[in-house]
Parts: structure tokens; C-alpha cells; sequence
């Protein structure tokens, strides 16, 4: 099992309590547009994406962004790079 195949899975376990955490800290509208920064494997972009517009995530590590694409939301992307130096 891989790095991020251990990160997946430990985000899928408290996906739910996130979701819900994230719900009572973040009001959002509904059109907002979020970005990740050093988003691993997505556990945020994925529990904030059902309550914006679009989620972007960056992460410098390829195989988490691979990881974090495979299940991603229609409206979340992740794209491999520097969060200090965004393309």
C-alpha cells in the first residue's frame, strides 16, 4: 500500500465528520470558488466541493494529485505543482 493509498484511506474514514466540521466553520454560498493548497490526497476539496461552485487542488507530490483524481466530484480538480509558485 502506497503513501497515498494510506492517506486515502484515512481520509475516506473521517470523511463525514470533516464534511461536518467544515459545514459549521465555513459559510458558504453556494457559488464560491476554492482552492487547496497542498491538497494531498483531497480530503478537503473533497468534503467542501457539494457547497461551491468549483475546488481546484495543488499538491507537489504527482501521486497524491493521482490519488486525490481518481473519485474526484465533477466540479474538483487537482492539478501537480508548487503552492508557492502557482501556474
Amino acid at each position: 500500500m502506497t503513501k497515498a493509498d494510506r492517506r486515502a484511506a484515512h481520509q475516506a474514514a473521517r470523511a463525514t465528520a470533516l464534511a461536518e466540521r467544515l459545514g459549521s466553520l465555513l459559510p458558504l454560498q453556494g457559488g464560491e470558488r476554492v482552492l487547496d493548497v497542498g491538497c494531498g490526497t483531497g480530503a478537503f476539496a473533497y468534503a467542501v466541493a457539494p457547497s461551491v461552485r468549483e475546488v481546484v487542488g495543488i499538491d507537489v507530490d504527482a501521486s497524491m494529485i493521482e490519488r486525490a483524481q481518481s473519485g474526484a466530484p465533477a466540479n474538483a480538480s487537482f492539478v501537480t505543482g508548487d503552492g508557492e509558485h502557482l501556474p
